[in-house]
């Protein structure tokens, strides 16, 4: 459905509501619309059309030589903030439209707070108005493994995301051993669509190195490395060694995968032989 906000006290009230939802599991919110009072002026010149946003208090009656009141914008973080501080919300999806004109840049910290609860798994920001401070905010939410359990990313169709922004994502995925799928095209989308912002073939593929390694198993394998490194025993060595190596097995033929793993663990190659 479509959810029509008109003002602040739109916002405080959808927020409100879902603080009292302590309990919800997933949420689905899309094509938030922003309605503003209109009126139009005809240029009797050449006949065209003009459409003029107003506030709710301006007086339809005054000249229309006098200045306009500036449009004021509505911020939606609120709405956002009450949706992170659902501990039990392991999946947001919201597709938002938000236009530029009429809302304000949601904040770092908002965005930053949708990533920091270690119960969501699934976050999707679409036409959220995302640019690069914002992808500098979710990368420093996501690298620290102790506060994160996040499997899936979706920020496609977020036009002010640079190449900055796209090349932050993937250095976090560097540290980053829970995240395994992260969505930054459009690919899914409508087929009237256009393309908008989009990491390059590089940084693409640098991330998708690092998202394969994860669906493999790399955050465990790393845990188990550094257990044993403090107190563990010979049979929980080899069992972690059994992994890596099962690791190269799987994936023999991507020399990314082989380089990183000798490259994390320089003993296995006393005791692996790929065929």
């Amino acid at each position: 459905g479509s959810l029509r906000i008109s003002s602040e006290q739109d916002v405080k009230e959808v927020a409100d509501a879902l603080s009292q939802l302590q309990s919800l599991q997933n949420v689905l919110l899309s094509n938030i619309r922003i309605k503003t009072n209109m009126r139009y002026r005809i240029d009797h010149a050449d006949g065209s059309v003009h459409i003029e946003g107003i506030d709710d208090d301006h007086d339809d009656t005054a000249s229309t030589e006098q200045p306009q009141q500036p449009r004021r914008l509505v911020a939606m973080d609120p709405i956002l903030e009450a949706l992170a501080g659902i501990p039990t919300l392991s999946k947001i999806a919201l597709q938002l439209q938000l236009d530029s004109s009429k809302v304000t840049r949601l904040t770092d910290k908002t965005i930053q707070s949708l990533c920091e609860v270690p119960s969501r798994k699934y976050l999707m920001l679409h036409s959220c108005n995302l640019d690069d401070e914002h992808c500098n905010a979710i990368s420093k939410a996501l690298q620290d493994n102790k506060n994160t359990s996040m499997y899936s990313l979706s920020l496609a169709e977020n036009e002010d995301i640079s190449a900055n922004g796209w090349c932050a994502l993937a250095t976090m995925l560097e540290k980053n051993y829970s995240l395994e799928y992260l969505h930054t095209d459009a690919s899914e989308r409508s087929y009237h669509s256009l393309p908008t912002s989009f990491p390059s073939i590089y940084c693409r593929a640098k991330m998708d190195h690092y998202l394969k390694l994860n669906r493999a198993g790399r955050g465990k394998l790393l845990l188990a490395d550094h257990n044993n490194g403090d107190d563990g025993d010979d049979g929980e060595e080899n069992d972690t060694h059994k992994g890596w190596i099962e690791l190269l097995i799987k994936d023999k033929e991507d020399l990314n995968v082989v380089f990183y793993v000798f490259q994390t663990n320089p003993p296995l190659c006393k005791h692996v032989e790929l065929v």
